[in-house]
């Protein structure tokens, strides 16, 4: 399956996105992105996991750790296995006030 590159995402480090939305530029479907939200919640922000009944909002990191996921779910690694590898990948820590300090 092809997947688009975190590259190739209209990313902005300040918006947020929905699931939905990431689903849809990942070309899975939105339960899927779902579920890996909860399988490498470890990795993500805490509103990408809300608590119950709020909306889940997915930062500009939140994505590069869901495209890494998409790849490596391509070459036939486990969740396990996935998150091993997150935990040893360097990913944006810029926050939107980052790039425009000084």
């Amino acid at each position: 399956m092809t997947r688009l590159h975190k590259t190739s995402f209209n990313l902005v480090m300040d918006e947020l996105k929905q699931p939905a939305q990431v689903a849809k530029e990942l070309g899975v479907d939105g339960s899927t992105v779902r579920c890996w939200l909860a399988w490498h919640s470890a990795h993500l922000s805490a509103t990408a996991n809300p608590v119950a009944g709020g909306r889940r909002k997915l930062t500009f990191r939140d994505v590069e750790v869901l495209c890494r996921v998409a790849e490596l779910r391509d070459q036939g690694l486990n969740t396990d296995q996935i998150n091993g590898k997150l935990a040893r990948t360097a990913f944006s820590t810029l926050s939107p006030t980052d790039e425009t300090d000084g």
